[in-house]
């Protein structure tokens, strides 16, 4: 016995002795990693998707890895699970639809009902009322023509009106034109524009209705023409609030110390896809392979690692979040509501999407502002000849961010966006795992820095300590961006072909480092200044390539 414990640390320390400080990754599990990525972004787990089927077998699938690593239960009353609820998108019932004798209109990007619709069945003519305004307030001429027929609003029309008489268009509002259609007692109402510039269309994605007693649906300039040409039409709306139940799994290696360092990701992704998806064709499983069942296959092989090589001066706790990609609702619940105390953790790493470590070996890191310790860790550890794109930011869009608004130093690895981001198309052929066994030999290699330190570890607030306010975005660029922030700007991952950056000549590798007249430097930066814009503007853009700066004009569409 004491033979065998005498082996284990002299193998123990070979590993730590390898490359200076770097743990040799041959001891990280590739078929680890490589069962739990395959069997996540498998068919049977149909992407992932909250409160889905899938999201069941996905969470009962973590456990029982965590069972068998040998963690101890950390959700509530004994158990590995926090179940919590969320409010997805709408679901829309089949059965809502345009149709005439001659037609059938289905939901699509060009034609949906509206946060405001009612649930109900109307038939009627349709008419294009005419609108006046008197004293700033909107009116329609000739009221008794609408009486129990459809309205058909051009909202740029209505733009135009109001710039004719020298007004703000922006004090209009969807809600008063309904509220005046419906003292008109007209049945239905559609919407509509002819131009997109500076309008308030309805968004076709949702979680909350605002029902207002008659169906209301937006419908693109090119299928209103059709439309119009019909005598009448008859329109059925049946759409339901979707609230569900899914879960965060927790699970914690005990090594009797004061302190706790805690190792997240996110479990879930898309399903089907949904408006978060960048995919446009039919419903297709979104499998998840990079975001995130490769966060997951390395927190469970690091997870491997921690029980395999003994006791150190931290605690332990995994942490798998459900609902990230509806806005980190997983994070956001666990610190709101832990299932472990606050005050004993001390440090928080975030894997998510680190499967695609590409021949550059570049890894970016995030977060490294939020302790001091942690860049100097990085220049202890060059290992595995991985470079490494540091940022000193604690928030991001990813779970991290839940933690450094608790206070609690903070790191996120990344391995980059890519074209299957978000796509049916993210499958476990294109992950690089060994590049995720690098990624998690870093991980533990930065463990074992860490121990030697002193604790608790000490947190420091970066310069995105105020948080941003949400910003409703009219217009995209077409862009993938680099969500690490330094001094040169905002990194282009990738520009899809055809959209306004493409088009204005912005290619993969750019930095964006002005918008108008605004500064970029990071994504914060980056909305805030499109927040600005509607489609059909044109904004010149500065750019950062090959250390020249370059002006181009993005037209907006």
């Amino acid at each position: 016995m004491k033979r065998i414990t005498y082996v284990f640390i002299f193998q123990f320390l070979l590993f730590w002795s390898y490359a200076q400080k770097c743990v040799d990754p041959e001891v990280i599990s590739v078929d680890k990693i490589s069962f739990v990525l395959n069997e996540l972004a498998s068919e049977r787990f149909q992407g992932r998707y909250p409160g889905s089927q899938g999201d069941s077998i996905a969470v009962a699938f973590i456990v029982d890895q965590l069972k068998e690593i040998g963690l101890i239960p950390m959700g509530e009353a004994g158990n590995y699970t926090q179940p919590f609820t969320v409010k997805l998108q709408v679901k829309i019932s089949d059965n809502t639809l345009i149709k005439s004798r001659k037609a059938v209109v289905k939901p699509s990007e060009q034609v949906y009902p509206t946060r405001f619709s009612d649930n109900r069945k109307v038939k009627g003519r349709l008419i294009a009322p005419v609108f006046t305004l008197k004293n700033s307030a909107l009116t329609v001429e000739e009221p008794r023509k609408v009486r129990k027929k459809i309205a058909v609003v051009d909202l740029y029309g209505l733009k135009e009106l109001y710039q004719s008489q020298g007004l703000d268009f922006k004090t209009f509002k969807i809600q008063d034109l309904i509220q005046l259609l419906k003292d008109y007692k007209v049945k239905g109402l559609l919407l509509t524009s002819t131009k997109v510039s500076g309008v308030p269309v309805p968004e076709r994605f949702f979680e909350t209705q605002e029902p207002v007693g008659l169906p209301v649906w937006y419908v693109s300039k090119d299928l209103i023409e059709g439309l119009q040409k019909l005598k009448r039409i008859k329109v059925i709306t049946q759409i339901y609030e979707n609230q569900v139940t899914t879960y965060n799994i927790a699970g914690y290696w005990e090594n009797g110390a004061p302190y706790t360092f805690i190792i997240g990701a996110h479990y879930d992704h898309l399903g089907m896809g949904d408006k978060n998806s960048t995919y446009r064709g039919e419903p297709q499983i979104h499998p998840g392979a990079d975001d995130n069942a490769s966060g997951v296959a390395g927190a469970m092989a690091l997870a491997n690692y921690i029980a395999e090589f003994g006791n150190r001066n931290f605690n332990y706790l995994f942490l798998f979040f459900g609902a990230e990609e509806q806005g980190l609702l997983g994070s956001k619940h666990w610190v709101s509501n832990p299932t472990y105390p606050m005050e004993k953790i001390t440090a928080m790493l975030n894997f998510d999407m680190i499967g695609r470590l590409g021949d550059d070996r570049n890894l970016k890191i995030s977060g490294t502002g939020t302790m001091p310790e942690w860049e100097n860790a990085f220049r202890q550890l060059p290992c595995y000849n991985i470079t490494y794109q540091l940022s000193r930011g604690g928030r991001g869009p990813s779970d991290h961010t839940s933690f450094y608004n608790q206070n609690i130093p903070v790191l996120h690895f990344f391995t980059g966006l890519h074209p299957d981001y978000h796509k049916p198309s993210d499958i476990p052929a294109r992950i690089n795992i060994f590049g995720i066994r690098d990624v998690v030999a870093l991980s533990a290699s930065l463990i074992e820095y860490l121990d030697q330190l002193p604790q608790p570890l000490t947190f420091t607030p970066t310069d995105d300590q105020q948080e941003s306010r949400p910003v409703r975005l009219s217009v995209t660029m077409g862009i993938m961006p680099g969500y690490n922030s330094d001094n040169k700007g905002l990194e282009v991952e990738g520009v899809t072909k055809g959209k306004p950056a493409d088009k204005a000549g912005i290619i993969k590798g750019d930095y964006i480092v002005k918008i108008g007249n605004m500064p970029i430097r990071n994504i914060r930066d980056y909305m805030e200044a499109l927040s600005q814009y509607e489609k059909g503007d044109t904004a010149p853009v500065q750019i950062l390539r090959a250390e020249k700066i370059l002006e181009v004009n993005v037209l907006f569409e």
